[in-house]
């Protein structure tokens, strides 16, 4: 659900809760790996993905300023 909140348009607050989520989740993913002393390769896969989330954020901020005109 979360990935379909942030490919259509809905209002703001969603969007962030979307990605507040996302963010909770990967960080999490991150901790547990760490903690159970998984490999390194599995603790590579949400510090990634959060950096694209990351990167999908500061774009969504970005575009929101260029066409809010």
């Amino acid at each position: 659900m979360g990935a379909i909140l942030l490919l259509i348009p809905v209002r703001e607050q969603v969007k962030e809760w979307a990605y507040a989520g996302f963010t909770i989740t990967f960080v999490s993913a991150f901790i547990a790996h760490t903690v159970s002393a998984d490999p390194i390769a599995n603790r590579v896969g949400p510090v990634v993905f959060l950096f694209i989330l990351a990167l999908s954020y500061i774009t969504y901020h970005k575009a929101k300023a260029i066409y809010k005109v």
